[in-house]
């Protein structure tokens, strides 16, 4: 299964790598947690290796593997990926990148082996009716099943006011795929394009009010901008 980077997948990426406080309030939304947002994050290689069904090694690059280390000091695993298209291999990706995330950190204790799985999600950019709110996944094993859900965020369910409410920022590169299916005919119309502008410099204004009101880093806006 080949793995293709988009634009999309490096603006996550980079963002993560300059600004991670950005993926806190992401990560609460997400599981329901409730991290203050001075936690420490930590990216760990985002390079995984697997083994194909004809022996093959194969390379995955994830969009992110991190550790996030709470207040208390107790750390706790997170695995997020950043998803343009649903494309049908979304549940068989995330089980290939968190079994072998699980096995980074497997440890041996009193002769039975035990692995962490990391909490998952997956941020869709792209998404209608029909795209559901979390992927299933189903484990047999000794005539037993383990069902379980990963949690898909729908960029579009999320207006500005949403992603400022809910210190959202990291969505705000992505805000423009609502008008993804318009930009033809916005590009042709000069009052709706003044208006697509005067809503952007409306979020460089917000972003310069969250920067002034010590809610975020400059280097976050600048980042962002």
């Amino acid at each position: 299964m080949e793995t293709i980077n988009t634009p999309y997948d490096d603006a996550f990426r980079t963002l993560l790598q300059d600004c991670p406080e950005l993926v806190i309030p992401l990560i609460n939304e997400l599981f329901g947690t409730d991290y203050t947002g001075q936690e420490v994050v930590l990216s760990s290689a985002n390079e995984i290796f697997i083994r194909n069904p004809n022996g093959k090694k194969e390379k995955r690059v994830t969009d992110s593997n991190m550790t996030l280390i709470s207040l208390k000091g107790i750390s706790k695993y997170y695995h997020l990926e950043c998803q343009s298209t649903p494309d049908g291999t979304m549940e068989i990706r995330m089980w290939e990148y968190d079994t072998q995330i699980a096995l980074l950190n497997a440890e041996y204790r009193e002769g039975m082996l035990y692995v962490d799985f990391p909490d998952s999600a997956v941020i869709y950019l792209r998404s209608n009716p029909n795209t559901p709110d979390e992927l299933k996944i189903c484990i047999r094993a000794a005539r037993k099943e383990l069902k379980y859900g990963i949690p898909i965020l729908k960029v579009r369910n999320y207006t500005l006011e949403d992603i400022f409410e809910r210190r959202l920022w990291m969505l705000i590169p992505f805000y423009i795929f609502r008008y993804e299916k318009e930009l033809s005919q916005i590009d042709s119309d000069e009052e709706r394009l003044e208006k697509l502008r005067r809503e952007y410099e409306r979020v460089a204004e917000m972003l310069d009010q969250e920067c002034k009101n010590g809610r975020m880093r400059s280097v976050t806006g600048g980042a962002l901008c």
